[in-house]
């Protein structure tokens, strides 16, 4: 038993736990700052308009399709996937945001 216990205490002291480097990502290739302004204006751009559009379709079926009963019954057909797709795109930016981050350049 004596032996089990003195090859086990070796095996983990192989395993230092404070020489861990630490890792960062490098984004510097050439033109990241571009690309990443790109994506940024984007994803900013994109989230403008689905709001734009929710907001448009709620006005659309709340002031009945304004006397246009097939306006409403579109409006009210779409917005269900305007909604999963605004929560997506805020979902990939939020992401973005995180790991890369958002850079508009101004």
């Amino acid at each position: 038993m004596d032996t089990l216990v003195l090859l086990s205490s070796r095996a983990f002291s192989l395993l230092p736990a404070d020489e861990m480097p630490e890792i960062t990502p490098d984004f510097g290739f050439p033109g990241s700052t571009l690309l990443n302004q790109v994506v940024s204006w984007t994803l900013g751009g994109g989230l403008l308009l689905g709001f734009l559009a929710l907001i448009v379709l709620l006005l659309l079926i709340v002031f009945k399709g304004f006397g246009n009963q097939g306006i409403q019954q579109k409006a009210s057909g779409i917005i269900l996937w305007v909604f999963i797709g605004l929560v997506c795109l805020g979902s990939v930016t939020l992401l973005y945001d995180f790991i890369i981050g958002l850079d508009l350049g101004l």
